[in-house]
């Protein structure tokens, strides 16, 4: 590609689209700007820089192919995937009915149920009681790997990832009853099941995985804050929840995610780009793409455009894959340390005209959003941890205590800010909650539900109220990751 002379004006280069990459190229060809000048620069180089990053990559212990994602067999009379496929079956060809009126899973301790709704609750759980003995049978057990074809990139399906998610909320709702019934330490036990089913989805090495088992794991939380608020100041009942989720929680690994984003999605998907043909053929990344127009016709690319396309491609992975070794060295680190250097990597992006950075402006936010869903995790479990000590506390002294401290004195600090939890007495109760990512959150208003993002304990909790009417259709959800996919979409708490 060469530049025209400085003499002429150079047209205006333009963002690059699908449907027209001909006049991208021409354009790109005859432009003499600094800008154009770098684009060219970037995608001649773009297989070279590709075998670079990737070396690098791997001398980081970094898997770059599908293949180097693969794990030990494990012995199907241990493995937890088996079970889940067949209670995904089970729930599938049989789902669980919805009666009419205000009943849906899971039952929680913010809605008020009338006594007839009640008892079809515990007739449902009791008709599904096969649902429940496969449940137990998978968290019985450690393991757990689906042994996807991860050479399948994109078009690897996950169908047990919303029945795990229906799983967690069987699991709240009968904890919810049994709590009821005041078989408070039953409710406790049966309930800690769904920290496993969140360890469980997250064994996935993919960022999907990862953001489920975020998902699972908020749903259990909010089950474990339904136990302590039906139970009130119960020494007994506070402390068997804080115990219970100190040594259950489980510790989300974004590293790991991001191995599987690198070796399996990013890989794989760019192969697939490098086999299209046709306009439509690349149409899931125009639609991600926030400045790519939708492709108008299924025309096919000329030879000309297709080996533009293939160094355009290879420089684009390659421009991803420089800055994954320094995400994937953070990500499990504490957000004062991770954050600096997502943010960095996130700054660090060419002007959103240069088609070099669209892979790059796609996924680096996504990894970002992942990184604050587990801290936010991370301190709500450090909430109900804190929320449950003034609670014993209260029963113990017949006060909430006028410091944190003075309930629970050694807890690990906030992971947003890196200090204590905030704690503040109210008139009647109290709130436990930490600032948030922004630094803003100042723990609401006693009455108010909190939002999703926010991160609190607060009791007594805002008035129950009467649910909103289900939706009657179940329609079973085969989840898919595409490029791009939004990491808030499987991370929000569903209380």
């Amino acid at each position: 590609m060469s530049a025209a002379g400085c003499h002429q004006r150079s047209p205006p280069l333009g963002k690059m689209e699908f449907r027209d990459v001909s006049g991208y190229v021409r354009r790109l060809n005859e432009s003499s700007t600094a800008e154009a000048a770098v684009i060219r620069k970037q995608i001649a180089a773009g297989s070279t820089d590709l075998a670079i990053e990737r070396a690098a990559a791997q001398r980081e212990g970094i898997p770059v192919f599908p293949a180097q994602l693969a794990r030990p067999n494990v012995p199907v009379s241990t493995n937890a995937a088996q079970v889940y496929q067949k209670l995904a079956q089970r729930l599938t060809s049989r789902p669980i009915k919805r009666e009419a009126g205000y009943l849906s899973w899971p039952l929680t301790a913010a809605n008020v149920y009338t006594p007839k709704e009640i008892e079809i609750a515990r007739r449902q759980l009791a008709d599904n009681r096969d649902c429940y003995n496969l449940i137990d049978q998978a968290t019985d057990r450690v393991v757990c790997d689906f042994g996807r074809n991860w050479n399948q990139g994109p078009a690897v399906l996950f169908p047990e990832y919303s029945r795990m998610r229906e799983a967690a909320r069987l699991l709240r709702s009968e904890s919810f009853l049994l709590a009821r019934e005041g078989s408070y330490a039953k409710a406790v036990s049966e309930l800690a099941r769904g920290f496993r089913l969140a360890e469980h989805a997250a064994s996935d090495p993919i960022l999907i995985a990862y953001l489920v088992g975020i998902a699972i794991d908020a749903i259990t939380l909010a089950g474990m804050e339904d136990i302590l608020i039906i139970a009130g100041p119960n020494a007994e009942v506070a402390n068997l929840v804080r115990r219970t989720i100190e040594t259950h929680k489980p510790h989300f690994s974004l590293k790991k995610a991001l191995f599987g984003e690198v070796a399996c999605f990013q890989a794989v998907s760019m192969d697939m780009l490098r086999r299209g043909r046709k306009v439509q053929d690349f149409e899931s990344l125009a639609a991600a793409d926030p400045f790519a127009a939708a492709p108008q016709t299924s025309r096919e690319f000329t030879a000309a455009e297709k080996r533009f396309l293939a160094d355009w491609i290879d420089a684009s992975q390659a421009r991803i894959l420089r800055d994954m070794p320094r995400l994937i060295k953070a990500a499990d680190e504490p957000l004062q340390v991770s954050g600096p250097v997502f943010k960095q990597v996130a700054d660090n992006t060419p002007p959103s005209n240069n088609p070099v950075s669209i892979l790059h402006d796609l996924l680096v936010p996504v990894f970002s959003n992942a990184r604050s869903a587990r801290s936010r995790a991370e301190a709500q479990a450090l909430a109900v941890q804190a929320g449950a000590a003034v609670m014993a506390y209260r029963a113990h002294h017949g006060s909430y205590p006028t410091r944190l401290e003075q309930a629970i004195p050694q807890l690990s600090p906030d992971p947003f800010t890196g200090k204590p939890l905030k704690y503040r007495r109210e008139p009647e109760g109290f709130v436990v909650y930490s600032p948030g990512a922004e630094g803003t959150y100042d723990g609401g208003k006693p009455g108010l539900k909190r939002a999703s993002r926010e991160v609190c304990f607060r009791y007594p909790p805002p008035k129950p109220t009467r649910p909103n009417p289900p939706v009657t259709a179940t329609v079973p959800r085969t989840i898919r990751s595409p490029v791009g996919t939004n990491s808030n979409e499987y991370a929000a708490p569903n209380r």
